[in-house]
């Protein structure tokens, strides 16, 4: 496992907000990672995928390409009939 430490997300995600520590909370309690102290630095805490996290993150991953795969398809379409108007 290759931990990182936690770090704000770039965008806040829709809906209730959630705070990064939240969120960690909730993945540990799913059991989709886990939280470890930094050897070196002991006021860090690394956030790291369990094999069950990394399986949810690959099952996610296929369909949010299968999902843009479909996208790309109609958006080609669209500027397909586009042109020909």
């Amino acid at each position: 496992m290759n931990p990182a430490p936690c770090a704000r997300s770039p965008r806040p995600a829709r809906g209730r907000h959630h705070t990064a520590v939240e969120l960690a909370q909730r993945a540990e309690q799913l059991g989709l990672a886990r939280r470890m102290r930094d050897e070196r630095d002991h006021r860090q805490v690394r956030l790291g995928l369990t094999a069950e996290g990394r399986r949810a993150l690959e099952q996610v991953t296929r369909g949010n390409l299968a999902a843009l795969g479909e996208l790309a398809e109609r958006l080609a379409q669209v500027v397909a009939d586009g042109q020909r108007s």
